[in-house]
């Protein structure tokens, strides 16, 4: 019966294979690129939202001290190399983004989707790793750090957005479905906070001229889409640096 929860995971990755093959294609709508705040600072074009993707950089930054500064975090190598994979993502899709809304185009947006591909394949490879097993994990890795730069090439050359679309929507339904199984060890990272905060993120970028509206010009949407969406990263990966093994074999007190 251990295996049956393992067979499921890979069953809804084959899914998710399925439906970005099968599913009608999806266009970019060109309207995306047509942000709220478009005040420059200086010689920052965009300035709020190129800037506020320096929230990436701290929380990438912060996590990678961390894992660095002090060893015994991992109760498993494979959790620790999985956790740096996906901060080096969170790093790259800062630095890629402030690429991006600088001057947003289609072709800019691909190295921005491009990094995102990375953090997105890691957390769910993390996901394998702290509610399933940790075997699973690499074969999860392996998968999607093929198919989710495969996506956004997909997407580049003919336009159909719908893979890519699959794995980013899909990929948060695995992680729902998954989250609530209890972690292979305590306290297992926040991944129900990382829904919530990836959720509010969304939102806000849904909402992004009405927020730029309601705060009379004060901040975007989607400005506040990039600062949440960093404050996930930290809630999700805290109890990774706060387990109590970690802390007693890293001689913190």
């Amino acid at each position: 019966m251990k295996d049956l929860p393992e067979k499921f995971f890979i069953a809804c990755v084959c899914l998710l294979i399925g439906c970005a093959l099968l599913l009608p294609p999806i266009v970019q709508d060109q309207s995306y690129h047509a942000f709220a705040d478009r005040r420059p600072w200086g010689a920052v074009p965009n300035a709020a939202d190129t800037l506020s993707n320096l929230a990436f950089l701290i929380a990438g930054f912060w996590g990678l001290w961390k894992i660095v500064s002090h060893r015994g975090f991992a109760l498993n190598p494979l959790i620790c190399r999985l956790v740096a994979l996906f901060l080096m993502g969170v790093l790259l899709t800062g630095l890629a983004s402030m690429y991006y809304h600088i001057a947003p185009s289609d072709s800019r947006l691909a190295v921005d989707r491009l990094a995102m591909s990375m953090s997105f394949a890691a957390v769910l490879a993390l996901l394998a790793a702290d509610r399933v097993s940790v075997r699973l994990a690499m074969w999860v890795m392996v998968v999607l750090l093929f198919l989710g730069p495969l996506t956004v090439w997909v997407w580049n050359t003919s336009q159909n957005l719908t893979p890519y679309a699959v794995l980013q929507f899909g990929g948060v339904a695995v992680i729902a479905v998954f989250c609530w199984r209890p972690a292979l060890h305590r306290p297992g990272l926040n991944f129900p906070g990382l829904l919530l905060f990836y959720g509010l993120a969304k939102l806000a970028e849904a909402l992004d001229s009405r927020i730029f509206e309601l705060t009379l010009g004060l901040v975007s949407g989607h400005t506040l889409k990039h600062v949440l969406a960093a404050i996930g990263v930290v809630v999700f990966v805290m109890p990774f640096f706060s387990r109590p093994e970690a802390r007693a074999e890293s001689g913190i007190q």
